[in-house]
């Protein structure tokens, strides 16, 4: 969700993410649609881009303007109709040569095969997350693999109270319904959404080393979204 971006963001953790439209096999709601339909600019130039992302601290670019050859291999890839290798590289793709890298896969198989394969310059974390994304769910445990197995963590949503299993939905599979649930976080309302953006920020915070513990990280999460989520969005519309 673009409000984990936000919500590092306002944590003073800058960062950028990137991605396609119409990619097969899902073909799905995306980060770069639901940023459009919170009104945050997707179309900049990567260095306009990077601009932005050094302003505001959250930043996104799309594959039509940072690899415009892969983006081309679309028409080929929907006549396989099926999963390629090429949904696990783009995955890896790290347009601004970033320190960190954090990626979300979810099938067992590739987790092993991937580990070694992140492009983080520092240091490098894949995340067995919702539907192969980063966002951890509350309720049941995360894995999250490191460089090493040794440094490996399972993410006990327990620490921070989050014991019962709360989906995530949109209305619908819009973008607007999608931002809809971004704003519930944005809002700091009491909902799954803001739970499960403070729950994933959280866990990055202490994965940075910016927050001594999961509690800690969780709680500065959900205070900055409540007091400065409304601010930053409207800074980052404007």
């Amino acid at each position: 969700m673009p409000a984990i971006q936000i919500a590092l963001a306002l944590c003073g953790v800058p960062s950028l993410s990137h991605g396609a439209e119409g990619v097969p096999t899902k073909q799905g709601v995306t980060p770069g649609a639901v940023f459009r339909a919170l009104g945050i600019p997707t179309d900049l130039p990567p260095l306009q881009a990077g601009q932005f992302l050094d302003q505001h601290g959250v930043g996104f670019v799309s594959a039509e303007q940072f690899c415009p050859q892969w983006l081309s291999l679309l028409p080929m890839r929907n006549e396989f109709g099926l999963r390629t290798a090429l949904n696990s590289v783009e995955k890896l793709f790290n347009p601004a040569d970033a320190p960190f890298q954090l990626t979300g896969f979810f099938h067992g198989e590739y987790l092993e095969r991937l580990r070694l394969q992140q492009t983080g310059s520092r240091q490098s974390w894949i995340v067995q997350g919702e539907e192969g994304s980063i966002e951890m769910p509350a309720g049941r445990a995360t894995h999250i693999f490191a460089e090493q197995e040794a440094d490996d963590w399972i993410l006990d949503t327990a620490q921070v109270g989050l014991t019962t299993r709360e989906r995530v939905t949109a209305a619908e599979v819009t973008p607007a319904a999608h931002a809809a649930v971004n704003l519930q976080a944005l809002h700091g309302q009491d909902s799954p959404a803001t739970q499960q953006v403070a729950l994933t920020a959280g866990a990055i915070l202490t994965l940075l080393k910016h927050t001594p513990s999961l509690a800690a990280g969780y709680a500065l999460i959900k205070n900055k979204l409540q007091s400065e989520g409304e601010r930053k969005l409207k800074e980052l519309r404007s």
